[in-house]
């Protein structure tokens, strides 16, 4: 058995082993355009796979992962893991080896994922990391009479004015505001440009509000022409973000969107509850504010995350690891 990175001449071999043993026809086994951009290390000229390989160099394992410093060589690195599979007649520990490789070849001061199963996580748990489940707000757009996305939303009553403003930036702005990040992942302009800007098949709203020193990033979704606006990313002065209803309110009133959503953790709910945000209760199915739009399901769902740091001060976002990654492959 040899554990190594993949090599860029492995990669083809990679997205097959995701074809048979992951999912038929998943997206990283058939787009090379999105693995490239998720996954090469242009430093290294390698992906950012840890593979598995048997006597006859055939794969048995793999473990993805997206380093931060991937997007900018200024971040303090971080690690999100991805896919992680063995095959069934592979060595039991031959996955954790996998991790163990990688947690030993780079240096890092946080390791983690979002979006795992309930037996994923049971091993997270076992291995020391930090479990737990993700948080999910929204607030609702009060001039939508029905709502076809959600369902029975609660509608808060926000007191906004015509100063709430939210400035959209392009590349070209993005880059003259100053702004700064304390909180782990660390991000910076950079990142934002690389992660978002530069994606290859989504279209990112880059929302700028100068008065709390925060930028949003934000995805329009569209279902059956209704859309509705999701913040998969934040960065600046987080402590503020119980502040933007009003300034979200505004925006998604201007735009016709039915809901903004934010799926986060580390932030202080009762604060952003008491700024106007709605949580999502799980167990109320009643109220729905779907998660997943590839494929659509009207359907509360959980997302569970796991991580090990060295740091404290961690504020997590959807976007941080690869759950705002593309299902489907179309057209922007």
């Amino acid at each position: 058995m040899k554990i190594d990175f993949c090599k860029e001449e492995n990669i083809s071999d990679v997205m097959l082993f995701i074809d048979k043993y992951w999912s038929k026809n998943h997206i990283l086994s058939i787009s090379k355009e999105l693995m490239y951009y998720q996954h090469y290390d242009e430093i290294n000229n390698r992906y950012n796979y840890i593979v598995g390989y048997d006597d006859n160099h055939n794969i048995e394992g793999i473990l993805g992962f997206i380093p931060t410093n991937k997007y900018s060589l200024d971040t303090n690195s971080s690690i999100w893991l991805s896919l992680w599979k063995t095959i069934p007649n592979s060595s039991h520990q031959l996955g954790l080896q996998l991790l163990s490789f990688l947690e030993k070849s780079i240096n890092h001061n946080l390791i983690g994922t979002i979006g795992i199963s309930d037996e994923a996580n049971q091993i997270y748990k076992f291995l020391k990391y930090k479990v737990g489940i993700m948080k999910q707000f929204y607030i609702v757009n009060p001039n939508i009479d029905v709502c076809s996305i959600c369902s029975n939303p609660i509608i808060e009553i926000i007191n906004s004015d015509n100063e709430s403003k939210i400035t959209e930036l392009d590349e070209q702005t993005l880059k003259t505001i100053d702004i700064k990040h304390s909180y782990i992942p660390y991000k910076n302009i950079d990142y934002i440009v690389k992660k978002y800007v530069k994606h290859p098949m989504y279209h990112y709203k880059l929302l700028y509000i100068h008065r709390l020193n925060l930028l949003i990033v934000a995805r329009e979704i569209t279902i059956n022409q209704v859309s509705i606006l999701r913040i998969v990313d934040c960065m600046g002065s987080l402590d503020n973000l119980y502040a933007t209803p009003k300034f979200l309110l505004n925006y998604i009133i201007d735009n016709n969107y039915e809901y903004v959503d934010l799926l986060s953790y580390g932030l202080d709910v009762g604060l952003l509850e008491q700024g106007g945000f709605s949580s999502v209760n799980i167990d109320n199915t009643k109220i729905i504010i779907p998660m997943y739009f590839e494929p659509f399901l009207k359907e509360n769902k959980i997302v569970r995350f796991a991580y090990k740091s060295k740091l404290d001060n961690i504020v997590l976002f959807k976007a941080d690891a690869d759950q705002d990654r593309p299902n489907i492959i179309r057209e922007i």
